[in-house]
């Protein structure tokens, strides 16, 4: 009756993250990386797998599978479900693992713990490839534990888990690091001759991801073109685990800080009890596999973020994290407390949870909310009034809604869709703004300008020159903060004296 009663639970999750995740995929905006898996995924198999190499430099997997996929409708919406898809069978690919391999922990309240996670809300609404990375370390886990962990294996397990790891690979080059982590496991659990069979199976693994690993050098040098400072240990430490944290009590929502340090704090207490106590018969229970194989994957996104910078190591990137975090932490609660402390745990990461949609998505809203910003200039714009927009990446979003009568301008300029070259559209100076303007509408007393928030604030693509243009050309008449863009409209000055030490105008700062 117990299993009964945990199969509809899990069925009930799983159902309501269908209808939470369609609902959001429909309403919600569109996003700049989602532009560009619109236009990767436009022309068919061949070129989407083409272009995710030679531009998105990703592998090309889910571009492929994403461009048959919207052979059958070409719209947003539907490209979103494909996400949806690979975020609910992840939930069945887990519940399926948690009763066959750690029967000790309550199924229904782990699926619950994924399925309403930020990053699995943000993965199943995201038109790129993060849901299906998801599901790809799912089926990992799965098969490395029916292939590697128990006695009675077969060689049709062995081979099921090297199709899902090469796959993993040519779709998301960090799912590489579960790989590595598999091997650690199985040397620690002195399993030797099932660390044979592994590394019999890496060599597969790696003989078919050779044609991949000849490009993936120019893909890394391409990416980190604009990387500037790397951070140090202690930065690169925090910097992962605030991402860890939030995958399961998320803290937008700042009144929720304090609940969720203090959650974190009674679970570490309970953890380090527990393990004075218990750690001979810990030692040998799954429990060890488990939380080193954890290790070993932080330990390597620790090791990335310190060579990368947090810039490029962003959130979406640690999605593959999201289950074996949501499992790790919900096994540290069954041990500290049993049963019931899994339950009010649940209950608190769900109030958290819940009350960070509205605050992630205003108004069906992603980060930009290009939509408003195009509704705005068309409600208000004349003629002759130059729609300015930076970044050129931004454009692109802008581009999708707006249907005024004033060009749209990429400042400084049209990105091309053949190659990343970030320093391409890099602004050197303020007669690169005046140029680009100049060019589009060289009369106009009046522009519209939208920002890419983030890239402005942080001076990024040389915002500091757009920043000096605007102070020697205009006034500001108009200012408008949307979630993650500005919009203001401008008005030239009569006096155009290039002042250099001037400062920005009020209104954007």
């Amino acid at each position: 009756m117990q299993r009964l009663n945990d199969s509809r639970a899990i069925s009930f999750v799983i159902a309501t993250h269908v209808v939470l995740t369609v609902a959001l995929a429909f309403q919600l905006t569109i996003d700049v990386d989602e532009t560009f898996t619109l236009s990767t995924t436009s022309q068919g198999p061949m070129h989407a797998a083409d272009r995710a190499i030679s531009f998105e430099l990703q592998p090309p997997l889910y571009f492929g599978t994403l461009s048959l996929w919207r052979t059958v409708n070409g719209s947003l919406f539907h490209a979103r479900l494909f996400s949806v898809l690979c975020s609910a069978l992840s939930l069945v690919v887990l519940a399926r693992f948690l009763r066959t391999f750690l029967p000790d922990i309550t199924p229904w309240h782990v699926v619950a713990l994924a399925a309403f996670s930020p990053v699995m809300i943000y993965a199943a609404v995201e038109a790129r490839c993060y849901a299906m990375v998801i599901l790809l370390s799912c089926l990992q886990i799965s098969f490395f534990a029916a292939a590697f962990m128990v006695p009675e294996s077969t060689l049709r397990t062995r081979a099921a888990f090297i199709v899902v790891a090469v796959a993993s690979l040519y779709s998301f080059y960090f799912l590489g690091f579960m790989l590595a982590a598999g091997g650690v496991i199985l040397v620690v659990a002195r399993r030797w001759r099932m660390a044979g069979l592994y590394i019999l199976s890496m060599v597969c693994v790696a003989a078919c991801f050779t044609p991949l690993a000849l490009i993936v050098s120019g893909q890394v040098e391409s990416h980190t073109t604009t990387v500037g400072s790397t951070p140090g240990l202690l930065e690169a430490l925090r910097s992962v685990t605030w991402r860890l944290r939030n995958m399961v009590l998320p803290v937008d929502w700042a009144p929720l800080d304090g609940i969720a340090k203090a959650a974190w704090l009674i679970l570490a207490v309970g953890v380090v009890f527990t393990l004075s106590r218990k750690w001979r018969a810990l030692v040998a229970s799954p429990a060890t596999s488990v939380f080193v194989g954890y290790a070993i994957v932080v330990g390597c996104f620790i090791a990335v973020t310190r060579a990368l910078g947090t810039e490029l190591v962003v959130e979406r990137h640690f999605s593959l994290l999201l289950i074996p975090t949501v499992i790790v932490v919900s096994y540290g609660v069954c041990l500290s407390g049993g049963r019931r402390a899994m339950q009010g745990f649940a209950l608190i990461a769900a109030l958290c949870m819940l009350a960070s949609l509205p605050v992630r998505y205003p108004h069906f809203a992603k980060s930009g909310d290009w939509r408003r910003v195009a509704e705005v200039v068309m409600q208000h714009e004349q003629e002759h009034q130059p729609v300015v927009v930076f970044t050129p990446a931004a454009a692109r979003a802008v581009e999708y809604y707006y249907r005024g009568r004033n060009p749209l301008v990429p400042l400084p300029q049209s990105q091309a869709s053949d190659r990343y070259a970030p320093h391409e559209f890099q602004l050197n100076s303020p007669d690169d703004v005046r140029e680009c303007v100049s060019k589009a509408s060289p009369d106009h007393n009046t522009l519209w300008l939208i920002l890419d928030a983030e890239q402005f604030a942080g001076r990024g693509f040389g915002a500091e020159h757009l920043k000096a243009y605007l102070d020697q050309q205009y006034n500001i008449d108009m200012h408008l903060t949307l979630h993650g863009s500005t919009l203001l409209k401008c008005s030239r000055k009569s006096d155009r004296v290039f002042d250099p030490a001037g400062k920005l105008t009020a209104g954007l700062q």
